[in-house]
């Protein structure tokens, strides 16, 4: 999906981790393994410096303590994003036919919309299949510990026919929040 969407870097951009003291790599159950400690350079003012989204060290996943605990954490999940899709956007197509084959709980038909996009019959008719696009609007944001798994994040979802020809309608979703 990367290649497709066309991502640049900034050249100033770069990923540092070092292996953690104390933590040399090993194999075990036909696993290799070890212990990093990361970090992202050259974002300058557009690294993450939002509270608990900047938390370093959280993960704590297991009793443990270090260095398992150390090894990822929102600070640095959230700066790789910023790295990646901060100016940067993908994009996903899904044609009528693949929603209706995926088994989405609702007919993507304007009709189904309605409800929540008035008026959007009295434009384009009744009963009209729908495709989809859906971009992010810069990175998402993650908490990821062993006490919450969130995302928070900007998205467009584009409206179009059935054969994603044409556009109906973009729609704006700003500050998704998912709590898992």
């Amino acid at each position: 999906m990367l290649p497709s969407n066309n991502i640049v870097l900034d050249d100033n951009v770069a990923i540092d981790y070092n292996n953690m003291h104390g933590s040399e790599p090993f194999v075990r159950n036909k696993r290799i393994g070890g212990y990093f400690e990361g970090a992202v350079s050259g974002l300058g003012d557009d690294a993450v410096t939002e509270g608990k989204y900047a938390a370093k060290g959280d993960i704590q996943l297991d009793d443990n303590g270090a260095p398992y605990q150390f090894a990822m954490s929102s600070f640095l999940i959230n700066n790789v994003l910023e790295a990646v899709l901060g100016h940067n956007q993908l994009s996903k197509e899904a044609s009528y036919q693949t929603i209706v084959d995926s088994g989405f709980p609702i007919d993507w038909t304007s009709t189904e919309l309605e409800g929540a996009l008035p008026s959007l019959c009295d434009n384009i008719g009744y009963d009209v299949p729908l495709s989809a696009k859906f971009m992010n609007r810069g990175a998402p944001r993650f908490i990821f510990n062993k006490d919450e798994m969130s995302i928070k994040f900007d998205m467009t979802l584009e409206v179009w026919d059935k054969d994603l020809s044409k556009k109906y309608l973009d729609l704006n979703l700003n500050g998704m929040f998912i709590k898992f």
